[in-house]
């Protein structure tokens, strides 16, 4: 991109306010590091069709680059200093560059922080960005400290996020036009909680922010041997499904990612004391369950043991894969092994059928990716923690596991002994998928 210097000059430089000791436009960032401070610094991307929709304005794309940023910040209980943008534009398209370089910067205001440098290049549309964050020494909250008997609990509400996506790719709006708006402005625009992170240092004994899910999520705060049992009617639904069935909410709230919520533990008496803080109390903070001793995860809703979805794949957002399905079709008539990624995913579920790591390199296996399912057609079933379904195919030795993901996007594997006559299951497989 030749003019890449200009447009950083016109549209990318910020008041840094005098932190940086060597002004904006050099080759690096120069600054000090506050006194008795510790920095905490994080990195992550968003690309377009992965982690935003196309068509995403891009007054939302600024804000969202630095919120998900941030917002791993808060959960250390870190205050933001400044993040550097790394960003990939298609072409030096100013319609695009004006409104989200202004909505960037005015969100970074809002926090307190600036831009202290970057680059921009040309490629697919993604934007990178590392932020940079302070906190007193001593004073982070980690993932692995978590202890029995702590109370499991969340900022804010649940669920916007992942309904916004779902509708999204089916295309058919299932709430109130106001519910709609608000969980596309959750999708969009997220909100770090960062006074609520900064307060619950010295009380929360561990925390994470909620990007992928509770279901996906809850598992990195789960150290030693320590488990953890959810109620699933505690959970803090958003208001944008009160309209929704019981089920449907909890599977969104549960496994639903985007939301950016605060999961922290917590002992009782500190849980007492972070209800009475000011920002906690602004925004909320809900008990979800109880961390245990007993090294796996359970669901329970009203105290009966539930199947819930997977949370989001880090790969990104689902996505129909009816064209791969008739891709690999045409491609490769015996369905041959595509990935061995299907033995880690599900290795308890293939062992308890017979197959072994080294079988399945004979075995026609296909992974169809993530799907809409009529799961009403399988078997539910739990093995190791992990919930998932499966149903034999027309053929008698052939499997499809269904494993389970957020608000009925599944993750779907056809499996099929070397002889199988994989293809005259095709259309009984059909029957079981609904691809919209």
């Amino acid at each position: 991109m030749s003019d890449e210097f200009s447009l950083i000059g016109k549209y990318f430089i910020q008041d840094d306010r005098g932190r940086l000791s060597v002004p904006n436009g050099d080759d690096c960032a120069v600054f000090r590091c506050p006194p008795q401070k510790e920095m905490a610094v994080t990195t992550d991307s968003i690309v377009e069709g992965v982690h935003f929709f196309k068509g995403t304005s891009p007054e939302s794309l600024g804000i969202k680059a630095v919120e998900v940023n941030l917002s791993d910040l808060a959960a250390m209980g870190a205050e933001p200093f400044c993040i550097f943008l790394s960003l990939v534009l298609p072409s030096p398209d100013e319609s695009f560059i004006v409104p989200f370089s202004e909505s960037l910067k005015e969100d970074l205001e809002r926090n307190n922080a600036f831009l202290a440098g970057g680059n921009m290049s040309r490629g697919p549309l993604s934007i990178a960005v590392t932020a940079l964050g302070t906190l007193p020494e001593g004073t982070a909250v980690r993932r692995d400290s978590a202890r029995e008997g702590d109370i499991i609990a969340v900022t804010g509400t649940l669920g916007a996020a992942a309904l916004a996506v779902e509708d999204s790719y089916s295309g058919r709006v299932t709430v109130d036009h106001p519910s709609w708006e608000e969980a596309r402005r959750r999708l969009e625009r997220p909100q770090a909680r960062i006074s609520e992170g900064i307060a619950l240092r010295g009380l929360a004994s561990s925390m994470l922010d909620i990007s992928d899910g509770i279901t996906s999520d809850l598992r990195h705060l789960l150290n030693g041997g320590l488990g953890a049992s959810v109620s699933l009617e505690h959970l803090p639904f958003s208001p944008a499904l009160a309209s929704l069935p019981m089920k449907r909410k909890t599977d969104l709230a549960a496994s639903g990612g985007g939301d950016y919520e605060l999961l922290f533990t917590i002992s009782e008496e500190n849980f007492r004391k972070a209800g009475k803080i000011p920002a906690l109390a602004k925004t909320g903070i809900t008990a979800i369950g109880r961390i245990t001793g007993t090294g796996r995860i359970e669901y329970l809703l009203d105290g009966v043991p539930s199947v819930v979805p997977d949370g989001w794949n880090r790969a990104g957002y689902p996505r129909d894969c009816t064209a791969l399905f008739q891709s690999e079709a045409e491609d490769n008539k015996n369905f041959t092994l595509v990935s061995m990624n299907i033995w880690e995913r599900y290795a308890a579920q293939l062992t308890q059928l017979g197959y072994t790591r080294e079988t399945l390199n004979t075995d026609a296996v296909v992974q169809l990716g993530l799907i809409r399912v009529d799961t009403s057609k399988y078997t539910p079933e739990v093995h190791s923690g992990e919930s998932f379904y499966t149903a034999p195919l027309q053929s008698g030795s052939g499997h499809l596991f269904v494993g389970a993901h957020n608000g009925g996007l599944y993750q779907v594997v056809f499996s099929a002994g070397q002889d199988d006559p994989l293809f005259a299951d095709v259309l009984g497989v059909l029957d079981h998928l609904i691809f919209e």
